[in-house]
């Protein structure tokens, strides 16, 4: 029998051939499924390793994990974010490296509150760090307590604030950062006072802000760290000044915001990290700029955010970290780009997210802690994806 375009069979042996080609093409090339778009609210960025959390509460971390630090239960390095956990809505890295009464001290850890208040802790554990009462490293999430909203990994101690105000601390104590008086190591929390709201923690320093504005430090105060004018170190905390809302610190310099938006530095200014055009360093604050609303302080770098969601940076630049596209050390804030809310300043990278929930990482690519799947350094921002 022959076919043709008006045969009735010649119009339904078509269609089915079609039918066919259609089927067998879904089967072998199925549709591309649309990522998730990311929705970041905060990150977290130090020595070593990487930490993002999103608003759905769940946290993704990368690069070095040698000791647990990535919290997947492993401790295999990976240049690209995992998923750990979910449920959280505050996270936070340490590191230290140092070389502490005979004995090398390697600190690598993080800390994360859930949304019911519970803090969780992993990685490092030489110095009670984590704060569950031992010494042994952690590579999956263990629980330490309740009822905490503000949390903060330094070197190898970590700063908590619970719920009614009341600041708690332990691990590493060789200069007095603990704030309990002593210069003795904590492993697990210790009561340190009350009215705080949130903490800040450095190599071997401390800084906390209470609900009436004032700021109290101490601790190590070399360089003048702590920012009273002094070099003294300090085993309790001390008042600092008045109308602040939000500080950050590092191994040598520190940031503050104070109400009206004003953004304050002090301590080392190598490289300029203080940003006030110089390279001396200042024991007590002195004023950059006004209209910021966030802050990082790296170890040799800073980071802020203005109001209208500009990315400054300025200080050490030798591995990219300011993101400007060169490896010039700047000595005053230069602009870096626009729509930014948040960012995290490491120890030679830096991590951002957009008002947008976009993840963004540029600097040094050692151990992959820029989380875009290479080992390569970014003078840029560059977009991160997990999904």
């Amino acid at each position: 029998m022959k076919y043709s375009a008006r045969n009735p069979l010649y119009s339904i042996l078509l269609l089915s051939s079609f039918l066919f080609l259609l089927i067998s093409c879904d089967k072998n090339n199925p549709p591309v499924p649309v990522p998730e778009p990311a929705n970041f609210i905060k990150v977290s960025a130090d020595y070593t390793h990487s930490l993002a959390l999103e608003k759905n509460g769940k946290i993704w971390a990368w690069g070095n994990n040698d000791h647990g630090q990535l919290g997947d239960g492993t401790f295999s390095n990976t240049n690209f974010p995992v998923s750990i956990d979910s449920g959280y809505i505050e996270i936070t890295t340490g590191s230290l490296t140092a070389f502490l009464n005979g004995i090398i001290v390697n600190s690598f850890f993080s800390l994360a509150i859930k949304s019911d208040g519970s803090l969780w802790a992993w990685g490092t554990n030489q110095e009670g760090q984590l704060g569950n009462g031992t010494h042994e490293d952690q590579s999956t999430l263990v629980f330490i307590g309740l009822d905490y909203s503000s949390i903060s990994a330094g070197g190898a101690h970590t700063l908590a604030v619970k719920t009614d105000g009341t600041l708690w601390a332990w691990g590493l104590n060789y200069y007095g950062q603990l704030g309990d008086g002593t210069t003795v190591n904590k492993n697990s929390p210790v009561l340190i006072g009350d009215g705080f709201i949130s903490v800040s923690a450095g190599s071997g320093h401390s800084f906390a802000l209470k609900s009436d504005g004032t700021l109290w430090a101490w601790g190590k105060n070399g360089f003048g760290l702590l920012g009273d004018g002094t070099d003294d170190e300090h085993v309790s905390p001390f008042k600092i000044g008045s109308g602040f809302t939000a500080v950050s610190t590092s191994g040598g310099h520190s940031m503050a915001l104070k109400t009206d938006g004003t953004l304050w530095t002090w301590g080392s200014n190598l490289s300029g990290v203080l940003g006030d055009g110089t390279t001396d360093y200042k024991n007590t604050p002195v004023m950059i700029g006004s209209g910021y609303s966030n802050i990082s302080a790296g170890t040799r770098h800073s980071l802020a955010v203005k109001t209208d969601g500009t990315l400054w940076a300025w200080g050490d630049n030798s591995s990219n970290e300011l993101g400007d596209g060169t490896d010039l050390d700047r000595h005053i804030p230069v602009k870096i780009g626009s729509g930014y809310s948040t960012v995290s300043a490491g120890s030679f990278h830096s991590l951002a997210v957009k008002i947008d929930g976009t993840l963004w990482a540029w600097g040094s690519n050692t151990y992959g802690v820029l989380g875009d799947g290479t080992s390569s350094n970014r003078s840029f921002p560059v977009q991160i994806s997990v999904h």
